[in-house]
């Protein structure tokens, strides 16, 4: 919890980038389930608030798994996104500015 419960500046020396915040280029989401089709991407996101969560669990090891459950009070995610929809048939199209804000996020990640 060190690492998240500071504001986490990286690590030049391994080239390693900051938690807070975090930032992706790109990401394209492609989802085709039954009557819902989405096809779109996302751009120059970045995602605030990962410093200030706390990991309360992480296990599994010895099981070739990895566990990780992780808590956080809120978590900004803001960028671009461009998106064709259909849902029941129905499109549903767009493009342009995004805030998401997660509040008492959990995360629970297992493989």
């Amino acid at each position: 919890n060190l690492i998240f419960s500071t504001q986490f500046s990286g690590i030049e020396d391994i080239n390693l980038d900051s938690f807070d915040p975090l930032r992706f280029d790109h990401y394209k989401v492609t989802k085709s389930s039954g009557l819902l089709i989405v096809n779109g991407v996302v751009k120059n996101v970045t995602i605030h608030g990962f410093s200030k969560g706390k990991i309360e669990k992480i296990g599994g090891f010895d099981k070739n798994m990895m566990e990780i459950k992780y808590k956080a009070a809120n978590i900004k995610f803001k960028g671009k996104y461009n998106v064709k929809a259909s849902i029941l048939g129905i499109p549903l199209n767009g493009q342009g500015l995004f805030t998401l804000v997660f509040s008492k996020l959990i995360l629970n990640l297992n493989n």
